[in-house]
């Protein structure tokens, strides 16, 4: 049983929805492309006339539609992902049915179609696992595989025989056997923010958009200005080293740094193929569109909105419809002029956004940092973590990188900072503006900082499962141990700084105890993450312990954590 779900159905992989705003997350052509389905976060599945330019149907289905596939010319499946359902849907003339409903999971962000259209694959995000379902001829759930990280984006390989995922936050890529959805290989990539998978049109190689922060720079001036801080790329893999699973991917990709000095691309997203072998990306946190070859040092840039994260692409009509996810409109573009053509709302009539919603938008746009290298969005992941070191001012110097924590619950968790240093989230948020992100020296407004701080006090902590009889021993002891004397309360977190027997690099002892919430989605831990395992801090580090565990209750006490 899934428990704090009621709280946490905004959430698409950690960002809250504001209730004004439809947010396009996907895109699909169907019927000889005169219609574009368009998958929306507030539950909606619009159908819009391709020829006309205009929405024919506006379906209310509910909950959260994350992901859209086609199956025929006039079928498709859509992921449900507050319903934790997959549904099979019929296209007539222009208007969509609900054919079939099937509960898959609990959270199902994205899916893919095997190519003779036989099963489909769907990523199941917080449970961290991949789900197989069957069309026989109705929806029947084959398998599942566990992973150990958190999956979002997943791409079809070797004629539809390997199945690759991608990690939502990190640089994790795992290869399935899609048959048996046995894990070939995990490798990890120096990455973060993987948005864009996608096999070239000859499909022997694999291109992939994400981000990569240095832990080596610093969050000055001009670190962020020469693009070493954080850079924004599309990687490319020959599909043959993916699945080899003893090929260093490292070695064997090409990178395309996308952004120059004076022009930055934060967070690249979707992309795809032209028949030509030019690239187009959805570069989000610029609200641009990139259009080139791979390495191209100039490519053209085309303005289209706020956040453009989908692409669909119609090679015979030669248009390009990019949803702009953050003001409810989607862009259409012309092959031959390379530029905006046409625009189709499906924003609400009467729509007013919240200080939430207006929040939500400054979140993800990277015009927020000096020369539009990184949003907020680029280290806290949809409002989570982006599982790397950042080497900001935050701690009052720099040459001591920290771990980026999450902020999925974390609102009420004052104060902020590592050192516990910021008293609100207003102080905090003025502090990223200026010292780590750099926003026009400084120059953000009140009402700015207004609006993040209501996007932030909307994010709900990360949803918590079943307690099982080792977690319930493993509260006893947490309390036994004399835990709560650092984690205490509903957040887990105490407004005090504690000596916690480490030391940075500047000579820093005391530390703000993070918030315990959602520690199960956490990969390292403390403030240099020099823990990679729970069970490690105790094994390793004897964090406050008075006396050594024995497996039993190391056990309970992590299976405890877990279930916060």
């Amino acid at each position: 049983m899934k428990l704090f779900l009621a709280t946490f159905v905004a959430l698409i992989g950690g960002a809250a929805m504001a209730d004004d705003l439809r947010i396009p997350l996907a895109l699909e052509l169907m019927e000889n492309r005169e219609t574009l389905i368009v998958g929306c976060k507030d539950g909606t599945l619009a159908s819009i006339d391709t020829k006309l330019g205009r929405v024919r149907q506006m379906l209310e289905i509910g909950g959260s539609i994350t992901d859209v596939k086609k199956v025929s010319d006039t079928e498709l499946l859509a992921t449900n992902f507050e319903n934790g359902e997959v549904l099979r849907l019929q296209i007539r003339q222009g208007r969509a049915e609900i054919a079939e409903r099937k509960k898959v999971g609990d959270f199902p962000v994205s899916l893919s179609v095997d190519p003779w259209k036989k099963r489909a694959y769907i990523i199941d995000k917080w449970r961290q696992r991949v789900i197989s379902v069957r069309f026989s001829p109705t929806l029947e759930l084959q398998g599942s595989c566990q992973l150990p990280f958190i999956p979002r984006e997943q791409l079809l390989l070797a004629n539809g025989k390997q199945l690759l995922v991608a990690d939502a936050q990190g640089g994790n890529l795992a290869v399935l056997n899609a048959d048996t959805l046995e894990i070939r290989s995990i490798r990890q990539l120096p990455a973060h923010n993987i948005r864009g998978l996608a096999l070239n049109p000859d499909g022997d190689r694999i291109f992939i958009s994400h981000q990569r922060l240095n832990p080596l720079a610093r969050t000055t001036f001009d670190d962020i200005h020469w693009g070493m801080t954080m850079s924004n790329v599309v990687r490319e893999i020959p599909v043959s080293a993916v699945l080899n699973p003893k090929t260093n991917l490292v070695d064997e990709s090409r990178i395309w740094n996308l952004g120059t000095t004076g022009n930055g691309a934060g967070d690249p997203d979707d992309l795809s193929f032209l028949e030509s072998d030019e690239i187009v990306i959805a570069v989000g946190g610029t609200g641009q569109i990139f259009w080139g070859k791979f390495g191209d040092t100039a490519p053209t840039r085309i303005a289209t909105g706020a956040r453009p994260t989908a692409l669909a692409i119609d090679e015979f009509s030669e248009r390009i419809y990019v949803s702009n996810s953050l003001e409810d409109r989607i862009s259409v573009l012309d092959f031959d002029r390379k530029k905006v053509v046409g625009s189709i709302e499906i924003a609400r009539k009467d729509l007013m956004i919240s200080a939430a919603g207006r929040g939500q938008q400054l979140f993800f746009n990277a015009r927020l940092s000096h020369d539009g290298w990184m949003s907020c969005h680029s280290c806290h992941t949809n409002g989570h973590t982006n599982e790397q070191l950042a080497d900001t001012f935050g701690d009052r110097s720099f040459g001591t990188a920290k771990r980026i924590p999450s902020l999925l619950g974390r609102a009420q968790t004052a104060p902020f900072g590592w050192l516990g240093n910021k008293a609100n989230l207003e102080s905090q948020i003025e502090a990223t503006l200026e010292s780590t992100m750099h926003h026009n020296g400084g120059g953000f407004t009140a009402q700015q900082v207004e609006d993040l701080v209501a996007f932030l006090k909307s994010l709900p902590s990360p949803p918590r499962f079943e307690v099982t009889s080792a977690a319930n021993r493993g509260k006893l002891l947490f309390r036994e141990l004399n835990c709560v004397r650092c984690h205490s309360g509903t957040a887990f977190t105490r407004n005090d700084a504690f000596e916690v027997g480490v030391r940075d690099e500047d000579g820093n002892t005391e530390f703000n105890p993070p918030s315990l919430l959602g520690i199960r989605y956490q990969r390292s831990f403390f403030h240099d993450g020099r823990f990679t395992s729970l069970e490690s801090i105790f094994t390793e580090g004897n964090h406050q312990l008075d006396r050594p565990l024995t497996s039993n209750q190391l056990r309970d006490l992590t299976e405890y954590l877990r279930s916060l």
